[in-house]
């Protein structure tokens, strides 16, 4: 995991974050479904109970009124 407000952390566009993955998107289809300042984040907490580990990674849409749960992952840590 990286740190917070670094010089990397700088906004970016939807069409710069394209680029730089090397997507083609000639129509702009894909544009068109993305948006920077959209209200998705993820969450990820770890938990121990004796000698289990367990990271629960929680993607969620809205989180200021009535959250949407998208996406939902519990993965063993050894």
């Amino acid at each position: 995991m990286g740190i917070r407000n670094t010089e990397d952390d700088q906004p970016i566009d939807v069409p710069s974050a394209l680029a730089n993955l090397g997507v083609n998107d000639p129509t702009g289809v894909i544009q068109a479904r993305l948006n920077a300042n959209d209200q998705v984040t993820r969450i990820e907490s770890v938990g121990y109970a004796g000698s289990v580990r367990r990271k629960l990674v929680l993607i969620i849409n809205n989180r200021s009124q009535n959250p949407t749960i998208l996406d939902r992952k519990e993965i063993a840590i050894q």
